[in-house]
């Protein structure tokens, strides 16, 4: 844990003085700490707690260390943001916010949590977001980030902000996360967002044609003629869907690895076109993919 600003709280007008449990001395403010922290109010209210005064300031033993203190005084004082390295200083930090009841530090320190740990540990930011029952909104970013790593990792993860997740915020995730890959699959069920005009669809060789309406909602009328999707598209795209319903991270999807290319088509145009317009097809999945997903809401019930 190292503060990104290091405040020696030596300031010689300060009217504390709080002395950690390495012995080192934090010169403070007591009307920031009484606005900050109604443990310290209390504390100040009665001149008992305070014990022996230097150079006419009075202090407090606290049983923190100095570097804690230091973090949890920064969250308090118009001060840049202390910095972390691992989320694990973070909690530690929420845990002595949450003894001296520092509700606005915590608020502070949530948002710094969301900022640094959510593009590498999204759960375990969730983790920490459901904590604060009154702030939902950062509790569904950090859902939506869990989109982007393996289901089973969540499901398995034995860190201690895993385990503390409540029952009804860890269902709610994995319902969420259950609901964006069938958003993410009925994309394939429905391509009437596809435009494009791709040889899967111009090819006119009839046996290697559908005979009945493309499941995928791809038929297109080009004058009097019906197209209709190619079967080998078809054969194509079905392990798409699989992957898309069963494996795929909603948000960090890999399509290319999960499309097989025919090794023999009977169309000479087709062999010609096909992979420029399935790159195209690819990229147009994607999009679409992503902006389904978004529409997926998210209960925020802990």
């Amino acid at each position: 844990m190292s503060p990104g600003f290091s405040p020696s709280f030596d300031d010689k007008d300060a009217d504390l003085i709080i002395r950690t449990n390495d012995n080192k001395e934090l010169r403070v403010f007591k009307l920031l700490l009484r606005k900050a922290s109604p443990v310290f109010e209390e504390m100040f209210l009665t001149s008992d707690n305070l014990e022996d005064k230097r150079d006419t300031v009075p202090s407090v033993d606290v049983t923190e260390g100095s570097l804690t203190m230091t973090s949890v005084l920064q969250l308090c004082y118009p001060l840049p943001d202390p910095t972390f390295y691992e989320i694990n200083e973070a909690t530690f930090i929420n845990a002595v916010c949450d003894k001296y009841k520092m509700e606005a530090a915590q608020i502070r320190l949530l948002g710094i949590v969301c900022r640094t740990f959510t593009p590498t540990e999204p759960f375990l930011v969730y983790g920490v977001a459901c904590q604060f029952r009154a702030r939902r909104d950062e509790a569904r970013q950090a859902a939506f980030q869990c989109l982007s790593i393996p289901l089973d990792d969540i499901i398995n993860s034995d860190h201690p902000i895993a385990r503390n997740i409540s029952m009804p915020a860890f269902k709610n995730l994995i319902q969420y996360y259950g609901k964006c890959r069938m958003a993410a699959g009925k994309a394939l069920s429905d391509l009437s967002w596809f435009s494009g005009y791709s040889c899967w669809q111009r090819c006119r060789l009839g046996d290697t044609s559908t005979t009945s309406e493309c499941p995928f909602g791809a038929c297109l009328q080009y004058a009097q003629n019906r197209y209709s999707t190619r079967q080998w598209f078809l054969d194509i795209v079905n392990p798409l869907k699989q992957y898309l319903l069963h494996q795929a991270t909603p948000t960090a999807l890999q399509l290319s690895d999960h499309v097989r290319f025919p090794k023999n088509l009977p169309c000479r145009f087709c062999q010609t076109e096909l992979a420029g317009d399935l790159h195209c097809f690819l990229n147009l999945l994607q999009s679409e993919i992503e902006r389904r997903v978004k529409e997926v809401e998210f209960k925020a019930d802990f």
